[in-house]
């Protein structure tokens, strides 16, 4: 069983496909680097992440 993509909602089969932020949301290798700037723990635009999810 995948998990979900936090950010584009993708189901993840592979768990080679899957990182893991420190914030803890799991997500698609590829939006992983898109996750950074708006990460809710440690990303500079953080505060979009928490108004639109």
């Amino acid at each position: 069983m995948g998990a979900r993509c936090k950010l584009c909602q993708r189901q993840i089969d592979r768990a080679g496909h899957q990182v893991r932020c420190e914030c803890g949301w799991v997500m698609d290798e590829w939006c992983d680097e898109n996750h950074h700037s708006w990460c809710p723990k440690h990303g500079d635009d953080r505060w979009v992440g928490a108004v639109e999810l």
